[in-house]
């Protein structure tokens, strides 16, 4: 979108695999005079759908541009990870950079605190190809990272939890950004790297009032019907009905890092909602609380349940790369064996 995009050209923005507008542009259904005749409302054409309405509130738009040649530069580079159609794989290329690498940051890359935030982007950074990534949405659902990058030449989609942002939990828009993301990357045959650090789904009025059963049923079921590759990496929590996120069916694997953690429910919170009667029965119920808190917090971490939800190995951090390079390389045959249209049986929630 380079300028005023309106009526049937905005839904096929809506359609795209991939859409980037540029900071000039506008884009909705029907425009100021439409709005102004059908519900009485003066509004300018920036104000129903400029990059800050459409990238950042609604996400019908993933990317935003500084210039047309920004805008251009952006949709060669998404269409550098995809095949040309969707009976081919996508494109590999020969990598500069090492397959074992070990990177020493990884090691520290979880902070000590578990309240501790940290930047995500710097742990795919890190496993990816240098210089490889490129992120889609990052101004819409931003407890979701989701990133187009290359790991030993073969083109991936990243997906990642950001803790900065609502905790890394999966809100009605990270949902909605993961679910179409998930599509994408099965359409065109791309390998999924999950790296998790989530709570659970969002909780609260505000995110049951915008969908969030709904939308956590879809993602769910967009993970489940994915047939590429699927690797997770649990680098801290891995809680709630969420942990169906990282697949573990299919041609999926799991691995998790020491500082890996997960459980039916987060310990704060999730004990006084489970032991409400106990607690408040307690003589000192804030100490009870804490008690059964600290308990469960001892037994959430992966080094006391290896085997938790499905077999998970335990790794080192510095380990990461190589060994999803080792799954890329033994998965590319098999990846091969399912080009073509992705057909869906049923409806999704």
């Amino acid at each position: 979108m380079l300028g005023s995009v309106a009526g049937l050209p905005a839904v096929y923005v809506g359609e795209a695999h991939f859409s980037v507008m540029t900071k000039t542009a506008e884009t909705f259904v029907g425009g100021p005079p439409m709005v102004a005749q059908a519900l009485g409302l003066t509004v300018t054409k920036q104000a129903l759908g400029d990059w800050t309405v459409q990238a950042k509130t609604s996400g019908v738009v993933n990317n935003v541009a500084d210039s047309e040649a920004d805008a251009f530069a952006q949709i060669r580079r998404f269409l550098s990870y995809l095949p040309s159609n969707v009976w081919q794989l996508p494109p590999w290329a020969e990598p500069a950079d090492d397959p074992n690498r070990r990177e020493q940051s990884l090691i520290s890359a979880i902070p000590r605190r578990r309240t501790a935030a940290y930047e995500v982007r710097r742990i795919i950074e890190a496993v990816a190809d240098i210089g490889s990534t490129f992120e889609i949405a990052p101004l819409y659902g931003r407890a979701m990272v989701t990133m187009l990058a290359r790991i030993d030449g073969f083109p991936v989609a990243v997906l990642a939890n950001d803790c900065r942002r609502d905790g890394g939990a999966m809100t009605p828009a990270a949902c909605i950004k993961a679910e179409r993301f998930v599509d994408v990357a099965d359409t065109f045959h791309l390998p999924i790297v999950y790296f998790a650090d989530v709570p659970g789904f969002m909780v609260g009025p505000e995110s049951e009032a915008g969908g969030i059963i709904r939308f956590a049923n879809r993602v769910q079921a967009a993970v489940r019907e994915a047939t590429v590759p699927y690797i997770s990496i649990v680098i801290r929590r891995m809680y709630g009905v969420a942990s169906v996120m990282a697949k573990s069916d299919g041609m999926s694997l799991r691995y998790a890092w020491p500082s890996a953690e997960s459980g039916s429910l987060v310990a704060q919170g999730g004990v006084m909602a489970a032991y409400r009667r106990e607690i408040e029965a307690a003589p000192d119920p804030v100490a009870r609380r804490l008690e059964i808190e600290a308990r469960f917090q001892r037994m959430a971490s992966v080094l006391r349940q290896p085997g938790l939800a499905q077999p998970l190995e335990i790794i080192d951090p510095r380990d990461t790369r190589p060994a999803i390079v080792d799954y890329l390389r033994k998965s590319h045959a098999v990846n091969a064996t399912h080009l073509g249209p992705k057909l869906r049986v049923g409806m999704r929630p």
